[in-house]
């Protein structure tokens, strides 16, 4: 469980870069929204449902929260049971494992299904960043949008 944690938390990491560049993206398009295309309209929407789903799901490194909650502490909900969301059964499962029982097979295919979700969201990620972001940006380029280039790491972006 230890290291679907872990692995949680990098893909959390990655992710948020994704997200954040995007929002970047999305904002000079909305500056520019006279000259996007309907084509263009539909790659933001197309990315931002896939992207707005992943943090729904999958959540953000506590690091970026908005609200400063530890990563779990929303997923809960009034009825005080864990929702349906990768995070949500993650942390359900964690507080099992850390009970003084021994790990059920249930809880073994679980930790197993958990960590193949992952996998895929990882590869959602991946796709975004590697290949329908910069689509997206020649796109936005061709139509005269001009997108300010990501900072480098560790860098913040120039102030305005």
């Amino acid at each position: 469980m230890v290291q679907l944690q872990k692995a949680i938390t990098a893909q959390q990491l990655r992710g948020d870069s994704v997200v954040s560049r995007f929002a970047e993206v999305k904002k000079a398009a909305d500056a520019n929204s006279a000259k996007l295309t309907p084509a263009l309209q539909a790659n933001l929407a197309v990315i931002d449902k896939e992207l707005t789903g992943y943090v729904k799901d999958v959540g953000q490194a506590a690091a970026t929260r908005t609200r400063g909650a530890p990563a779990g502490d929303d997923d809960v909900g009034a009825s005080g049971q864990a929702d349906g969301s990768f995070t949500g059964r993650a942390n359900l499962l964690n507080s099992a494992l850390n009970s003084s029982f021994p790990v059920s097979a249930a809880q073994q295919q679980q930790l197993q299904r958990l960590t193949r979700e992952l996998e895929q969201y990882g590869a959602l990620v991946a796709s975004v960043k590697n290949t329908k972001l910069p689509a997206l940006l020649t796109s936005l380029q061709v139509a005269g949008i001009t997108v300010p280039d990501a900072p480098a790491r560790g860098q913040s972006a120039a102030p305005r």
